[in-house]
């Protein structure tokens, strides 16, 4: 599991160091469970995005994935 953990990292973090994906990741502590923050205008690019991830791609069945949406409060001003 830590060496599909370490592909997941890889394939996210490198997009989001050379400024083409937008989004904060923070690993659970002792839990299998990571909270991801992106900003996307697209919800196509949002599944493209999950279903080419390392995680879903070898351990698809046991991910579960919860969307919501947030909105800035700036939006609204």
């Amino acid at each position: 599991m830590l060496a599909i953990f370490k592909k997941e990292a890889e394939a996210v973090l490198a997009p989001r160091s050379k400024g083409e994906l937008f989004l904060e990741l923070y690993k659970c502590l002792a839990e299998r469970k990571v909270h991801v923050f992106i900003h996307n205008d697209a919800p196509e690019q949002l599944d493209n995005l999950i279903f080419d991830l390392p995680i879903v791609r070898e351990n698809g069945a046991n991910v579960h994935i919860t969307c919501k949406g947030i909105k800035s409060f700036n939006h609204y001003n």
